[in-house]
């Protein structure tokens, strides 16, 4: 299988496979829309649940600005046949013939890749000129259905606390915490360090998959490692999967020397500086590893290196990001932190969130 930067990327493949198989003998009715159901969790800001009711409205098979014509066919097909008989027009004979595991896994993809190209629709209707003043803070995503011809939408928003000076910060229903020196707070984050975070775990921040994973990593992520920034700067890193084919597995094998196939990776994406104020810890930016005041950068600078050789690493480090390393393929310097007393990858056996990544239709797809 390919290696995937994004979601979407995955998503085209899969629907431009199946598209096709759905012409030639077989009449389908004229539906003008998917069977869509909108689940309102009580966590949704109402504004928003009035404007996915409004959106999902709007779409229409019929029309060629939203939707191509072999588009329409996949989406009138599974709406009168389901996911079942959509996913074996796809098998050959012979793997119809063989039970497996792997066809639920394949065809949880195609359902998956369906999804990801309806939400993309949903955004396009909105606007990207209008996605910034809904996303990340809400969110929209496809769960379990009754039928299987049918989507199921559940709408939920992050909580939100304002600051005794008017800051606005957000922060997981769920409440998850951190404990720093003993004290165990809510983490709630700022817009900015919210968007810094977006630069750390998704390749393209406006598409519908990676927006659904910039929501989800505020909403459940769990596993924030306590750390101190220079001079002495109350801290705490998060970590984001390595995830198979895709690029995010690539600091895995590039940082390890040996990797276990029973085992989860996952790369250390960065560290947010927090300032404590009544039950929240609220984290304001989001340092990237190398960065000054954090601890790679502390150990560089006590390394004996030629002067020329500490400067440039230095200059690296300035301009480190993760789409540079996606573009570069470059892993000399993080393996360089990892291998110098600053792990860059992990390994986890309690989930990084709270819904196991592994089973999420859309953390499992990203990076």
């Amino acid at each position: 299988m390919p290696e995937y930067k994004s979601a979407y990327d995955l998503a085209r493949d899969i629907v431009q496979y199946y598209a096709p198989l759905t012409k030639g003998s077989i009449r389908l009715p004229s539906y003008k829309q998917p069977d869509i159901t909108l689940k309102i969790s009580p966590s949704c800001h109402p504004d928003f649940a009035a404007l996915m009711g409004s959106i999902c409205a709007k779409l229409d098979l019929t029309d060629r600005t939203q939707f191509s014509e072999d588009e329409c066919r996949l989406f009138c097909y599974q709406r009168l046949n389901g996911w079942n008989k959509l996913y074996t027009k796809g098998l050959s004979g012979q793997e119809l013939l063989y039970s497996s595991t792997d066809h639920k896994d394949s065809c949880f993809m195609l359902i998956n890749s369906m999804t990801i190209l309806l939400g993309e629709k949903i955004l396009a209707i909105i606007g990207r000129d209008h996605c910034n003043i809904w996303f990340p803070w809400n969110d929209f995503s496809f769960v379990r259905s009754k039928s299987s011809r049918q989507f199921t939408i559940e709408c939920t928003s992050l909580s939100q606390h304002v600051t005794k000076d008017g800051r606005l910060f957000y922060y997981s229903s769920k409440k998850h915490t951190v404990t720093l020196r003993g004290k165990t707070h809510i983490v709630a984050f700022s817009p900015h360090a919210i968007q810094r975070i977006a630069e750390r775990i998704v390749y393209c921040p406006t598409s519908y998959a990676d927006l659904g994973d910039i929501f989800g990593f505020v909403n459940h992520y769990q596993y924030f490692e306590p750390a101190i920034l220079y001079p002495q700067q109350d801290a705490f890193s998060f970590f984001q999967a390595c995830s198979n084919h895709f690029f995010s597995a690539r600091y895995a094998h590039h940082i390890l020397d040996n990797l276990d196939p029973d085992k989860k990776y996952a790369y250390r994406a960065g560290y947010c500086p927090v300032v404590e104020e009544g039950d929240f810890f609220l984290a304001k930016t989001v340092l990237v590893p190398g960065y000054v005041g954090t601890p790679e950068y502390s150990v560089l600078l006590k390394t004996s290196f030629d002067h020329g050789v500490k400067k440039q690493m230095l200059e690296r480090c300035n301009h480190h990001s993760f789409n540079m390393t996606v573009a570069t393929q470059d892993f000399s310097l993080l393996r360089w932190f990892h291998t110098h007393g600053v792990p860059q990858v992990i390994t986890y056996t309690t989930p990084l969130f709270d819904d196991d990544p592994l089973t999420d239709p859309r953390f499992d797809l990203v990076v």
